[in-house]
């Protein structure tokens, strides 16, 4: 009786033992495949038409500078000849920023796909940044402190297509643009650079 009781609680841990390395393996399994993943490489001609299946992921994109943006460089926009398509790539936190000595040169960039939804929340509070902004005072020359953007906001920097149109009329042209689409918000992709290479 003890003998087989004993058979049987052996039984049992050798079980229980095959289940968990089993699960540890499929744990090993699933973690080396998202380390692994390749970045998705990604056409200028069809980016508008892919983004939206791909935010979150890595992507490569390869493009000429068409802009950078003087004030703080950490947006430039790429094209490509064979589209009207524009990509907008913005620095990653530790980045430095980009330079406007790049305009004009071929790029590959390597970065995660962002959405940025803009919807009547987003519209109404970047209006009242923009009335706030209005109502400080205006900095004598060679006073130290924060200078505002062209765009006249943060929203309106994340906005930014690189038209540098002035907030309340860009305000006006999002809302309008989803009142004739019939939608409730606009979505703007960009890939947030982790690293890019000046091609000879």
């Amino acid at each position: 009786m003890i003998k087989r009781n004993l058979f049987f609680a052996l039984l049992a841990l050798i079980v229980v033992a095959c289940g968990s390395n089993q699960k540890n393996d499929q744990q090993i399994t699933d973690q080396s495949q998202i380390t692994t993943a390749e970045p998705v490489v990604l056409a200028i001609a069809d980016y508008s038409a892919k983004a939206g299946e791909l935010v979150g992921q890595e992507v490569i994109v390869e493009g000429l500078v068409d802009h950078v943006c003087a004030h703080g460089g950490e947006r430039m926009f790429l094209v490509a000849t064979d589209t009207d398509e524009r990509v907008k790539v913005v620095t990653a936190e530790d980045m430095p920023s980009f330079s406007t000595d790049m305009e004009g040169e071929t790029v590959v960039v390597t970065g995660v796909l962002d959405e940025l939804r803009i919807d009547s929340v987003y519209l109404a509070e970047w209006e009242e940044e923009l009335k706030m902004n209005a109502e400080q005072p205006v900095m004598e020359e060679g006073e130290e402190g924060d200078q505002d953007s062209h765009e006249g906001s943060q929203m309106g920097e994340k906005a930014d297509q690189g038209q540098h149109v002035a907030g309340m009329e860009q305000i006006e042209s999002y809302r309008k643009q989803m009142n004739e689409k019939g939608v409730d918000h606009l979505s703007f992709y960009s890939i947030v650079c982790n690293k890019y290479k000046i091609k000879e």
